[in-house]
């Protein structure tokens, strides 16, 4: 895994664990705005640390993060939250956890899906949601997406106008969305084992979605791909068209910060092309040329 570069101050946390023999405090690769690191201790246990940039956001981030893991997960990862008065350093320290050893299917993925979403509609998570932390500010981000991949001539005249009609198919039914706390970047990275059973992380992006955003978030990865085909949609409330539709308006905002972050020069497959692969699954908003 790549190293950390972030210079941050461990020595008032290491002092806080000077009743645990430690042998390394090794980091690993950072997120946007976190500092990751595994220390291991004297008797070979591994425990995985976390902490944030000075930063405002960044800490309000952690906190939302250490909340979610807490409510959801605490005691089978032993998820604690350490504060640091000095500096105001926060601190998530939880076990460590393994990659997935293969991928899941989809009626798996629903499965994990549906457990923390029942545990998520009895909580009051929702305070940690900001205010424009909406599926509508996601549909309103969507359209201005949208323009800019067109105006960097990423997009045909067919796929744009196929995309102009799905998110407003999307638009018009957005009242019909059962709502609910969302993770909102649930993918392959972000589901992890602790032994056999699975712990979804990285919850910064959580946000009042609907219910089964997750589950179509997670299709539009790129190796989640050859799940594609109508009766996938059979597994979520939405049916083909508005799942297809839900789908666009997700891959056109991944698209817009894949082009925008640089990330999209390495990617095998065009905008356009990973647009119209979604939109054929659903003739309903195609406009053909």
């Amino acid at each position: 895994m790549k190293e950390s570069k972030v210079d941050v101050d461990t020595s008032i946390l290491l002092t806080r664990l000077k009743n645990k023999v430690i042998s390394s405090f090794l980091p690993l690769n950072n997120g946007t705005l976190g500092v990751n690191y595994i220390a291991t201790f004297g008797d070979g246990a591994e425990c995985f640390f976390k902490t944030h940039l000075n930063l405002k956001k960044a800490q309000e981030n952690l906190l939302k993060e250490i909340a979610f893991l807490e409510f959801l997960y605490g005691s089978e990862i032993n998820c604690k939250k350490i504060e640091i008065q000095a500096g105001g350093q926060t601190w998530l320290r939880m076990d460590k956890l393994n990659p997935l050893t293969v991928d899941l299917e989809p009626h798996e993925i629903i499965e994990v899906i549906r457990n923390y979403s029942l545990k998520l509609k009895g909580s009051n998570l929702g305070k940690y949601v900001g205010p424009d932390d909406t599926f509508l500010s996601l549909l309103e981000r969507s359209k201005s997406a949208l323009e800019y991949l067109d105006a960097s001539g990423h997009l045909s005249m067919e796929v744009k106008k196929s995309v102009e009609n799905a998110l407003l198919y999307v638009e018009k039914r957005i009242n019909q969305l059962v709502p609910g706390i969302c993770h909102g970047d649930l993918g392959p990275k972000n589901i992890m084992l602790k032994g056999s059973i699975p712990i979804v992380i990285d919850w910064e992006d959580a946000f009042l979605g609907f219910e089964g955003y997750d589950f179509l978030y997670w299709l539009t990865f790129f190796k989640n791909r050859k799940f594609y085909s109508r009766d996938m949609f059979d597994l979520t409330e939405f049916g083909c068209e508005l799942g297809s539709a839900i789908m666009v308006l997700i891959l056109v905002l991944k698209s817009e910060l894949a082009l925008s972050s640089g990330e999209y020069d390495v990617h095998s497959m065009s905008i356009n092309d990973r647009l119209l692969e979604v939109i054929k699954l659903d003739d309903g908003f195609r406009c053909k040329e």
